[in-house]
């Protein structure tokens, strides 16, 4: 993964909206150093004295559902743009003025600022039915952040079935005006042009090309980034309608990218879990019953969440559960060989290898539980 792909991927979080400096700080994507400089100074004056953030440095659209974010973290984003990498990612998860000189003047962002969005998108959809990439651009951001905060909503509240509507056209907008974007030329000749104009060496000769080439893969792992959230949380229906979206909305590569992108975090987790609830000492004096308690755990937690969200036969599952079913077994041969059971508890080492062997997804596990189960009751491991 090179160094574009590591910052998109690094930014396509849900929260790649609420995160943003040019949000949070009230500043245009034209802003220089010394107006970023300016406006850090005021959040550091606001934190020290423990006041609120003056109005125009409040964010903008404001943050949804009331929330609110500290200044010193608002300073820590700013502090990013430091680096050009970073700033051009979190400049195109944001609204471009029709004159990226000085001015920076756009009609429509002028009258969103005075809270008429509905004449700034009605300006974005009339430029962008003639073909205007920067008014595709501008809708596809409006519309993906206000579903991502819509996300962000229902995760402190329960919305009411208006708002589920509201959100759910803000989805369907949004990924599809992206959508339009990711083979448009005239949106990546703009987008080359904005990378030139920095002219800073720091940035990647081929940072265009790479970001047009994992675009798609960055916003659908921002869908499979929530899916695994709904997954942990066994919220089905949401789980689902994301499901339907990252489905309908990305090409089948992109897809399959967030997915295992987005549980790729699970699969640490999982080896965390294995290596604290599997330690010698703990085998030696639980035995088999201590066994089937981690398993038990570990099948509600990160691999039940694996197993949500990826299908059967994907490469991550199968070696997830190859993991899982590995080490049970190098456990059962632990307390085996420690004190081998009782006729009393053959019964349960039975009932723990057939759970095994309903994970082994790949033959060669299954046949290798099968042995286990096959030299019972005479020897229990072999």
């Amino acid at each position: 993964m090179n160094r574009t792909e590591e910052l998109l991927f690094e930014a396509a979080t849900p929260e790649v909206y609420l995160s943003n400096p040019f949000r949070l700080a009230r500043l245009p994507v034209t802003a220089g150093e010394r107006e970023v400089a300016r406006r850090r100074r005021e959040l550091e004056g606001a934190a020290r004295l423990q006041v609120p953030v003056p109005p125009e440095a409040a964010p903008f659209p404001p943050l949804p559902d009331g929330m609110t974010v500290d200044p010193t973290e608002v300073v820590r984003q700013l502090n990013a743009l430091s680096d050009p990498g970073r700033r051009l990612i979190r400049e195109l998860f944001w609204l471009w003025p029709r004159d990226f000189g000085p001015s920076g003047a756009d009609p429509a962002l002028e009258a969103l600022e005075r809270g008429w969005p509905v004449v700034a998108l009605d300006l974005w959809r009339r430029e962008a039915g003639r073909g205007d990439p920067l008014a595709l651009h501008n809708l596809a951001v409006l519309h993906h952040m206000l579903a991502l905060d819509y996300e962000a909503a229902a995760a402190r509240r329960r919305l009411g079935a208006d708002e589920l509507r509201v959100g759910e056209t803000h989805w369907q907008l949004g990924l599809e005006a992206w959508g339009r974007l990711f083979d448009h030329a005239g949106f990546w000749d703009l987008t080359g042009e904005l990378v030139r104009r920095k002219a800073d060496p720091r940035i990647d000769r081929n940072f265009t090309a790479d970001l047009r080439a994992r675009l798609a893969d960055a916003l659908a792992l921002i869908n499979g980034r929530l899916l695994v959230r709904f997954a942990a949380a066994r919220a089905d229906t949401d789980f689902n309608r994301h499901r339907r979206l990252l489905g309908r909305g990305f090409p089948a590569r992109a897809k399959e990218f967030a997915l295992n992108e987005a549980a790729r975090p699970l699969m640490e987790e999982l080896k965390g879990v294995l290596a604290s609830q599997l330690p010698p000492e703990t085998l030696a004096s639980g035995g088999v019953p201590a066994l089937a308690g981690a398993l038990a755990g570990i099948e509600e937690g990160p691999l039940g969440v694996i197993d949500i969200v990826l299908p059967p036969g994907n490469l991550l599952r199968q070696t997830a559960h190859a993991e899982v079913v590995e080490r049970m077994l190098d456990g059962l041969k632990i307390v085996t060989d420690r004190r081998p059971p009782g006729p009393g508890e053959l019964n349960a080492v039975r009932m723990f290898l057939q759970r095994l062997r309903a994970l082994a997804e790949e033959p060669h596990l299954r046949d290798r539980v099968d042995r286990h189960l096959q030299s019972l009751p005479w020897t229990v491991y072999r």
